[in-house]
């Protein structure tokens, strides 16, 4: 947010861009922990919706129900800051209700 704040005017679609590829490192199974916690704790509404919208694609619920260990760290992130900022809360636990949940029970048993 501070090199946004720095960089402005950013244009839509350069912002669109960076953002996207924030999230997808966000989403990545292997990112730094801190960078998740800046997110999080960041409270970027713009930010966290593309991170929303993200989590809700096919590829991304693709790997929640075939990657049991992915699936646990989705769960973990999802849940792990429930009083981060006013942004956070209420998507993470959307994403639980109708991203993840829906995953799990589409797992295979074995």
């Amino acid at each position: 947010r501070t090199l946004c704040a720095q960089a402005k005017p950013v244009e839509p679609a350069l912002r669109e861009r960076a953002h996207a590829a924030l999230v997808e490192r966000l989403l990545a199974p292997d990112r730094p922990g801190a960078e998740l916690y800046d997110f999080v704790h960041g409270d970027d509404a713009e930010l966290i919706a593309a991170y929303d919208r993200t989590a809700r694609t096919e590829a991304v619920r693709t790997r929640l129900r075939t990657q049991p260990a992915y699936a646990a760290d989705c769960f973990t992130v999802w849940t792990a800051h429930p009083h981060a900022g006013t942004t956070w809360p209420p998507v993470a636990a959307a994403l639980l209700d109708e991203v993840l949940r829906p995953a799990v029970r589409a797992m295979s048993a074995e």
